[in-house]
């Protein structure tokens, strides 16, 4: 993705709500880091979720595909996948891949969407763009 895309999506109830999708720099590293916070305290285990350290987040904002959908202005949710690249984050590395099949294989890392903005599909928009 280059640049900024703006998309209309739809709830199950028919409303819609206007997104502005774009890839992250690190620029956005605080507001994904808070973001990612404010998902996982709202979860009733966070144990469940292996959060992205300041460090992965900043190598993926350098080598990776990193897109933000943002409402009225704030990042309301966060992908990250690893591509392209032989690394211990690609999982193709777990899975014996040779260097070739490294560099084509896509290991989607994380994806969080604010607790207030769930329910207007921003995954599956994310899996189309990338």
């Amino acid at each position: 993705m280059n640049g900024s895309r703006s998309v209309l999506l739809q709830n199950g109830r028919g409303d819609t709500r206007r997104f502005v999708l774009r890839r992250c720099a690190e620029v956005d590293a605080d507001a994904i880091l808070a973001l990612q916070k404010r998902v996982t305290d709202a979860l009733p285990d966070n144990r469940l979720y292996v959060p992205t350290t300041p460090e992965e987040l900043l190598e993926s904002l350098t080598l990776d595909v990193c897109l933000g959908a943002f409402y009225g202005g704030i990042l309301s949710g966060f992908t990250l996948m690893v591509c392209g690249r032989a690394s211990s984050r690609n999982l193709g590395t777990y899975l014996g891949y040779d260097a070739v099949r490294l560099c084509r294989t896509a290991t989607y890392d994380t994806c969080f969407i604010a607790p207030d903005c769930r329910g207007w599909g921003l995954q599956r928009r994310f899996l189309a763009e990338r």
